[in-house]
């Protein structure tokens, strides 16, 4: 295979992949080894090295596979693997700044991005606290910006209660969520101008295990305050479905939600505990049929 160093200022070869450690040998279990390897994952890489950051199928690989990895060990190898790397990019002294971007923007795009497969908001919220710990990395924009995404997306996490507000349906009947009772609840916000939300309704509309499922309760909620607009354009939602307002668009004035996009998607349990936050429609039916069957 053939090398183009055409653009760089030496004739320093590309490397061809990712520089991983070399695993100590007494480290059996694979918790061991992936805590170990979580932590040690960029021992040779060269964060001032710049021309890396051009080479996609070496570091953009190597970062997506770390990322990759983190959900699978513990949450305190995730986070001190996480610690590390923060460190390593804006704690360190001689990392250029557009390479601290260049890891920025990459993790934004792999765990914020709705359409990133690897998208997580947990793990985003791991590494925005992280980034607080080292302020003058970040410009005032960016600061503002991480501490305006890590207030959000810390709201309604999995595992926790998710935050009671009141619906109206088409009847005027007025209930609030906490007190509507369901083995599983699912939350789909949406807005009647939205076209996406059309083409997701529609898809649901057609499966069983959202329609007719009687252990299912589904509220469809508009958040916002423009309730004519929910009046004069009733959704063709299914029967069985509650259609629903939220009363003077409470839900977005007091920001209870973190919505970034319609339709946003949650799962609660009986108990009204988040199991899954801002989802996709694959991966909320595949819960349902996990926990409830077809």
């Amino acid at each position: 295979m053939l090398l183009c160093l055409c653009g760089f200022a030496s004739a320093q070869a590309q490397q061809l992949s990712f520089p991983y450690p070399t695993m100590p040998t007494m480290l059996r279990t694979p918790a061991e080894r992936g805590a170990w390897l979580l932590e040690h994952y960029w021992d040779n890489f060269n964060f001032a090295d710049t021309t890396l950051i051009h080479q996609p199928d070496l570091t953009e690989q190597g970062f997506a596979n770390f990322i990759d990895l983190m959900p699978r060990m513990s949450a305190e190898a995730a986070r001190r693997g996480a610690e590390v790397f923060v460190k390593r990019v804006y704690g360190t002294a001689g990392t250029p700044q557009n390479v601290q971007t260049y890891f920025t923007n990459l993790t934004e795009h792999y765990l914020y991005d709705p359409n990133s497969p690897l998208r997580s908001d947990e793990l985003y919220c791991l590494f925005l606290g992280i980034y607080e710990q080292y302020p003058s990395a970040f410009d005032d924009a960016t600061r503002e910006r991480n501490s305006y995404r890590l207030r959000n997306l810390m709201k309604n996490r999995k595992g926790y209660t998710a935050t009671d507000f009141v619906y109206v349906d088409r009847r005027g009947t007025r209930r609030t969520l906490l007190d509507t009772k369901s083995e599983l609840t699912m939350l789909y916000f949406n807005d009647p101008d939205c076209e996406n939300c059309h083409r997701i309704t529609s898809e649901l509309a057609r499966d069983s295990i959202f329609t007719a499922n009687p252990r299912l309760k589904v509220i469809a909620i508009y958040p916002d305050a423009d309730t004519e607009l929910w009046r004069k354009e009733p959704q063709p939602f299914p029967k069985s479905w509650t259609d629903a307002y939220s009363p003077d668009g409470d839900i977005t004035a007091r920001q209870l939600y973190f919505i970034r996009a319609t339709p946003t998607i949650y799962l609660l349990d009986k108990d009204k505990k988040v199991i899954i936050k801002d989802g996709t429609a694959d991966e909320v039916r595949k819960a349902i049929i996990q926990l409830l069957g077809r």
